[in-house]
């Protein structure tokens, strides 16, 4: 077993073992959101909503059929990525918008309320889920994605690399290091505000009040910097790759004399040579290690001269094994760095144990 089987055996594990722990717990989060949650009074609570949604999603239709992907029908195929690309979008840009509504609440406290209304976040929550669909869905329908005819009864899609780069950075890359950049500005007026506060005596309604901000600031910060720790090293990682092999091998050709059959097996015999240029499509299943492989090896097979070496290949298979945790982490950071989720999971298990 060479390194990069190791690697998908690794994947396949955690991805197995965080699948049901990402439904339990994303579950838990939306239970107490409808349940105990005030939306009308706590109106960023319906991006972590969102958030949750996503992941809860992400789990129940990704990780648990991870491994039975080549088995999913090709009528099925193109909803199922559109699922996925969805749901990780999502997570991503919902993630955004709680770090913009943090910062509007800390530049501008007085003005808040009347910009930040109900109607205003719901506009926002129907406007995004609406543009990450229309997205997905013309992905799928004009042009940029097709299906593999080489595997007719695999769920298996090809995309153009140029089109994948574009995505990588617009949907994943840029929309967190924007919200690194606000959480971090956050964190910076935060500290700020608790010096000046320790040169006061604050009591009664304004530190309750003063307690209850440093928590919410607390719970945007830990969740950016938990997701851009668990889902960003291998969005870069993988755009990084892109853009170097787009650079450094765009007038060059190459013959394309195999491609993978499944999760782990041997490549497919027989598979017709084909011509490419700098417009090779790539397979979608780029999100699994075993095409990281694949491409890493047509980029050596035409004279030595590639972005790739055995250390971009582990460095990009070991930021895959970290994925599966960040479904699981968010919903653990909700529940542990906010009151109201934390406190009535407490009593829950509280009355189970009596």
């Amino acid at each position: 077993m060479n390194h990069t089987d190791k690697f998908d055996f690794a994947v396949d594990i955690l991805t197995l073992v965080c699948a049901p722990l990402t439904v339990f717990f994303n579950t838990i989060v939306l239970y107490i959101a409808f349940q105990h949650v005030d939306m009308k009074q706590r109106l960023n609570q319906r991006f972590v909503v969102s958030m949750t949604v996503a992941d809860l999603v992400y789990g129940l239709v990704y990780m648990s059929t991870r491994l039975y992907i080549n088995y999913i029908p090709r009528w099925l195929c193109g909803p199922y990525y559109m699922t996925l690309w969805t749901c990780q979008i999502a997570s991503v840009v919902f993630l955004l918008c709680l770090n913009i509504d943090k910062y509007i609440s800390i530049r501008y406290p007085l003005r808040y309320p009347s910009v930040v209304t109900e109607t205003f976040v719901n506009k926002q929550v129907i406007i995004c889920w609406s543009l990450i669909l229309i997205y997905c869905l013309l992905s799928f329908y004009c042009g940029p994605v097709v299906y593999e005819d080489v595997l007719l009864n695999e769920c298996s899609i090809l995309m153009k690399p140029v089109y994948y780069t574009i995505m990588l950075l617009v949907f994943y890359v840029l929309p967190m290091l924007l919200s690194l950049m606000i959480s971090a500005y956050i964190a910076w007026k935060a500290t700020r505000r608790s010096k000046l506060y320790q040169q006061f005596t604050v009591t009664g309604p304004h530190l309750k009040y003063k307690r209850r901000t440093l928590r919410r600031m607390f719970f945007v910060f830990i969740s950016t910097i938990w997701t851009c720790v668990t889902f960003l090293p291998y969005r870069i990682a993988l755009t990084a790759l892109y853009l170097c092999q787009a650079y450094s091998n765009a007038d060059l050709k190459f013959d394309v004399h195999s491609a993978l059959k499944d999760h782990r097996e041997a490549e497919i015999a027989e598979l017709q040579t084909a011509q490419f240029d700098h417009h090779l499509w790539y397979n979608e299943t780029f999100l699994d290690s075993r095409l990281t492989h694949h491409i890493i090896k047509l980029l050596d097979a035409e004279d030595g001269k590639t972005c790739s070496t055995g250390i971009t290949e582990i460095t990009i298979h070991t930021f895959l094994c970290i994925l599966p945790l960040g479904s699981v982490g968010n919903p653990l950071i909700t529940i542990l760095t906010q009151n109201v989720y934390r406190i009535h999971l407490q009593a829950a298990w509280d009355s189970l144990k009596i």
